[in-house]
């Protein structure tokens, strides 16, 4: 479990600053643009931190002994309900509670992957859902995102 924990904080400290950066250089008078869809820069933030608390408490459980965590999401079918019912949640914090409230679950997060370092190896794969799926997910996400957004300057400032 040290490599796969090695391995998030590797992962992550290459792609978060990235993504966080590209959040933040979006200049205020767009932020509340909705050219992601139905989101705006605020709500994709919103989006990446409401997942990163699932995966943290997911882990978590995990971390404490639970052989079957309850998880909210369970297949890619209910993706756009959730994602619609977890910014809902917080669609009362404006732009920098959004930002605080990420820096928060990264940190969460990532005291969740440091606590693998305690789940033996045979714990490895719950339920059909790798362990190293969920604790990198937060790498992956935020790369799937971060090209869009990026994108996205390009085009309003050409």
């Amino acid at each position: 479990m040290a490599e796969l924990v090695d391995e998030f904080h590797y992962l992550n400290s290459k792609i978060e600053d990235d993504f966080e950066r590209a959040i933040l250089d979006t200049p205020e008078s767009l932020r509340a643009e909705r050219w992601y869809g139905d989101w705006s820069v605020r709500e994709l933030a919103l989006h990446l931190a409401t997942w990163d608390e699932m995966d943290a408490e997911f882990l978590e459980a995990i971390v404490a002994g639970d052989d079957d965590p309850a998880r909210r999401w369970s297949g890619p079918e209910e993706t756009d309900a959730l994602n619609g019912e977890l910014v809902a949640e917080h669609a009362d914090k404006d732009f920098e509670a959004v930002m605080a409230y990420a820096s928060e679950m990264r940190a969460r997060l990532g005291q969740a992957v440091d606590g693998l370092r305690s789940v033996p190896a045979e714990r490895f794969w719950e339920r059909g859902s790798p362990l190293r799926g969920r604790a990198m997910h937060s790498a992956t996400h935020r790369t799937h995102h971060l090209l869009p957004i990026l994108e996205w300057h390009a085009s309003r400032q050409a």
